[in-house]
């Protein structure tokens, strides 16, 4: 486990700067970060939508590429930085106590409708189909994130609804130096990082560990700023904390041979902003409340994977196979009601065994790849201590154990028509023996064409996906909660087609994508409901334009990433004049990164979020709650309300001492602007303002 002290990092900090005058142990392929072109760049070989190496050109869907030049230039912190960042068609939304984002304009209480791995490893849990985009995945470790926009249970499954993020190593090679790095910000913010790569004979590895933690923003709010029965004078909310237990990830990849290993720990805890039990959203005080478990209010989670793979070749075909264990435990203390206070903390833990196989083999025209997938989990361990004040009142049990496994087979076929066309078909069936319930087969397919000629390409393309309604909808006995075990699985199918222009003269790379979707079954929670609060009973059709734009001169980089979208119509998702709840029309990310010299480097990042549809109607077991201060402050009943939009400015400025030490300052909203955002939650919360951190990198 790993625990920061401001003490401890500035020893770090102080021992880094003795090692400057250290000898380069190892040449930085990495130090001329903006030096790759524009057809360097379009080059580049992905796996996430094939699970065959191709050009971003010859991939059946859009796919974006964030390479570690570009995460380095950025200064984020997190995926979720990233995503927002670079990505057309991600969106940010709020929860009561999780980080999430959403893709397509689908989302849900927690990150569950898109799948996040790390070199084709899942990382999202099985009972609750959770992967947060937090500071639990080191940006540090990382050679390239591929993004798969759409659907992609034809390969993948479950989970992999509206989008599918493959986080791919670096290779001992790529980081032969140690590398350790700190940062010191405000708001508490501490972080250290280390990576190491090896690089034998016939044995190679690359090791990493980083940990994080702030004690988040805290703001004062008015009694008529807040909404809550009982408003109390003075109120404190918390934005962006990660504490008590603050976030880590430590790894190795070991490559020998024809095997590889993959074991990786993590761990994150964000403070809720507002009580996420009870009503939900009301203000409360964090430090009166006792720490259980070491976690005070707000979700903590802790995962472990462990990934064996060998490949070898079986009569001419290329196979790979794969076996897995996976551990998942949520601690999650939630405020019920703040002015006593009452609290509690549910918790459990699930396990995962694992075995896939993949065949492959590449004939002259064409390429066919088949594989099967056999996966168990169990679910045990699931209690909910109650308490009120510091005074321990009950557990109760929110979950039965139980024990569900799937079994899953695909087909992709590739094929090279004629010179400028080729297309892609896929098809995966997926059967899942469920607890006490119908089991559920799955048939998901995947249909592309592929046209490229000189410097132009466009992409049709057809997906159906889905996401199996988690243990957690499905059993859950937690008041407010409680789960429905007949829940089908939510689809997600899309149309799209992808044109994409490269201007060589110009190093200028234009791609749009027009998609149509047609979510159904979403699954749907009512507060109201006397029992089974959750039901299959949502449908959004929707349609829009992703863009990216790409320009790349010299030692600079302009990147112009856009999305328009609208809801043609929808059933209980909430909407309104083609706007989905919480979910801007508009938006869209600039990005400018430009090499000075050989020492310094600067990157901007304007992020413009359009104006935002946002219901408010606060409620308690389906009964209004009374506003205290009418006509004061906030509406505690406003169904037709909008957030105004906001302009966001991000800056990371890095300079090369040396080529082994750098330093950094990265500055989040800039100009402190003020601005809200919605999602999950009954009413909109206010957002972190300006951030800042330095940090410091040494490679010995």
């Amino acid at each position: 486990m790993i625990q920061i002290h401001v003490k401890s990092l500035l020893l770090t900090l102080s021992l880094l700067t003795l090692c400057t005058s250290l000898p380069i142990l190892a040449e930085d392929d990495e130090f001329d970060f903006l030096d790759l072109t524009l057809d360097q760049l379009r080059n580049v070989k992905v796996k996430v939508a094939s699970l065959t190496p191709e050009t971003i050109s010859h991939s059946p869907v859009p796919i974006t590429l964030i390479t570690a030049d570009m995460i380095k230039q950025s200064g984020a912190l997190t995926l979720k930085e990233l995503l927002l960042t670079y990505v057309p068609g991600f969106n940010d939304v709020e929860d009561q106590n999780e980080i999430n984002i959403a893709a397509r304009g689908v989302y849900t209480s927690s990150q569950q409708k898109i799948l996040i791995m790390v070199n084709g490893h899942r990382l999202n849990s099985r009972s609750y189909s959770m992967a947060a985009p937090d500071h639990s995945i080191s940006l540090d470790k990382v050679k390239q994130i591929e993004v798969l926009r759409g659907p992609a249970s034809s390969l993948y499954g479950n989970v992999s609804l509206t989008a599918t993020i493959n986080i791919i190593l670096k290779s001992a090679s790529d980081n032969q130096a140690l590398k350790v790095k700190a940062l010191l910000g405000n708001y508490g913010q501490q972080g250290v990082s280390l990576t190491y790569g090896f690089q034998g004979k016939e044995i190679s590895s690359l090791i990493w560990a980083s940990g994080y933690q702030n004690d988040g923003e805290t703001i004062n709010l008015s009694a008529e700023q807040v909404y809550t029965a009982i408003p109390k004078e003075h109120n404190q909310a918390i934005l962006g904390g990660i504490n008590d237990k603050g976030s880590y990830d430590i790894g190795i990849n070991l490559t020998y041979a024809n095997l590889e290993v993959f074991l990786n720990s993590q761990r994150s805890h964000y403070i809720e902003p507002f009580s996420a039990g009870g009503l939900t959203g009301e203000p409360y005080n964090y430090q009166e409340l006792d720490k259980i478990k070491g976690y005070g209010a707000g979700l903590g989670y802790s995962m472990n994977h462990l990934d064996m793979s060998y490949q070898t070749k079986i009569f001419d075909w290329q196979t790979q196979t794969r076996l897995y264990w996976d551990d998942f435990a949520i601690n999650t203390p939630l405020v019920v009601n703040p002015s006593v206070p009452v609290y509690g903390a549910p918790h459990w833990r699930d396990q995962t065994f694992g075995l896939l196989s993949t065949f492959e083999k590449s004939f002259s025209s064409s390429n066919i790849l088949a594989g099967m997938q056999y996966e168990t989990y169990k679910v045990y361990g699931a209690k909910f201590p109650l308490y009120i004040g510091t005074d321990f009142v009950e557990t109760a049990s929110i979950l039965p154990n139980g024990r569900e496994s799937n079994i899953s087979a695909f087909f992709q076929y590739q094929k090279t028509i004629s010179t400028n066309w080729h297309t892609n078909l896929g098809l995966r069936f997926d059967y899942k023996d469920r607890k006490e319930t119908d089991n559920i087969q799955q048939i998901s397919p995947r249909l592309a064409l592929i046209y490229t000629k000189d410097d132009k390409d466009i992409k049709f393309s057809y997906a159906k996906s889905f996401v199996d309604a988690t243990y957690w909808n499905r059993f859950s006995t937690l008041a407010a909660f409680i789960g429905a075990n007949t829940l089908k699985p939510e689809t997600l199918e899309t149309f799209q087609v992808t044109p994409s222009i490269y201007f060589p003269k110009q190093q200028l790379q234009l791609t749009s994508n027009i998609f149509y979707d047609m979510a159904k079954d979403v699954i749907i929670r009512d507060n109201s409901a006397t029992s089974n609060n959750y039901s299959n009973s949502g449908k959004l059709t929707s349609w829009g334009v992703e863009q990216e734009l790409v320009y790349i001169k010299g030692s600079l980089q302009l990147r112009f990433i856009g999305t328009y979208r609208q809801a043609i119509n929808s059933e209980l998702i909430k909407s309104k004049n083609h706007a989905i709840a919480n979910i801007p029309e508009k938006s869209f990310s600039l990005v400018l990164d430009k090499k000075f010299n050989e020492k310094l480097a600067v990157n901007m990042n304007v992020r413009y979020v359009g104006k935002q549809f946002s219901p408010t109607v606060i409620q308690k077991d389906g009964v209004k709650v009374p506003d205290p201060l009418p006509n004061e402050g906030v509406s505690f009943d406003d169904p037709n309300l909008y957030i105004a939009d906001a302009t966001l400015v991000n800056a990371n400025i890095r300079y090369a001492f040396s080529s082994n030490i750098t330093i950094g300052l990265k500055i989040s909203n800039l100009f402190d602007k003020q601005h809200l955002q919605g999602g999950s939650t009954l009413h909109p919360y206010q957002q972190p303002g300006r951030w800042y951190s330095a940090h410091i990198e040494i490679k010995l």
